[in-house]
């Protein structure tokens, strides 16, 4: 199943919110960065990526399995947990061959 998309939403952060509110999973790289308003995001926009304990319902959510949330840094906005910019460049840059470039430099750049 596909959750709502960003075109369902007036912002990108709405649809991040509707995604991830209430539940056990932390927004993490680009969605991350764009939850963070550090990235401005893409028209047309259907994958999320977040840590999970658990793989989810939705097949456009790129679930990052974990055991624990122990070793993962992140800033709880509400019933929102997104990891930190710091936690989020440092990941994108321990895998920069499978990374949304522009993501990482726009993020960088504010």
């Amino acid at each position: 199943m596909t959750s709502l998309t960003r075109n369902d939403f007036l912002t990108t952060r709405a649809w991040h919110r509707d995604a991830v509110d209430s539940k056990d999973l932390i927004l993490r790289r680009t969605s991350a960065l764009e939850f963070l308003e550090l990235f401005g995001g893409y028209m047309h926009e259907r994958k999320i990526d977040v840590y999970a304990k658990q793989r989810g319902e939705y097949d456009n959510v790129n679930y990052c399995i974990v055991d624990t949330f122990d070793g993962i840094e992140y800033i709880r906005f509400g019933d929102v947990m997104c990891t930190s910019a710091n936690q989020a460049f440092n990941e994108m840059l321990g895998d920069y061959d499978n990374i949304d470039e522009l993501a990482l430099i726009e993020g960088l750049g504010d």
